[in-house]
């Protein structure tokens, strides 16, 4: 028989001493889970993450969270958050495609520049 999650400071881990942090992976449609062998006291208050607003109402959800130790192991995938959030890497403005703001702008530019030398060529005929 599994052994129970039990809770442990501000995560369910399967392990009493352990955190837990969730990851969003856009590719997947679901969260990654990460353990480290940190310890967070069950009644500790959490140093709030300093975040730089870049609109006017706030961060975006994929770049909110805590910052992933070094120590952290991959343990699983699920479809729920649980533990901590972790902001995501390539934060996508496309969703499920995880293309972040720098492609996304190299890509425009370059199907751009490619128009224009398309132009410029058979104008030069």
């Amino acid at each position: 028989m599994a052994t129970p999650p039990l809770f442990s400071g501000l995560c369910i881990s399967k392990k009493p001493e352990s955190v837990l942090y969730s990851k969003w992976d856009p590719s997947r449609g679901g969260y990654t889970y990460f353990e480290t062998a940190e310890q967070v006291p069950y009644a500790a208050d959490l140093p709030v993450p300093r975040l730089s607003a870049v609109g006017p109402i706030g961060v975006p959800s994929v770049e909110a969270g805590r910052p992933l130790p070094s120590s952290a192991q991959m343990v699983g995938n699920g479809p729920l958050a649980r533990g901590m959030i972790v902001p995501t890497e390539g934060r996508g403005v496309l969703g499920a495609l995880a293309v972040n703001s720098r492609d996304l702008i190299i890509g425009v530019l370059g199907a751009v520049g490619g128009y224009i030398f398309s132009v410029w060529w058979r104008k030069r005929r």
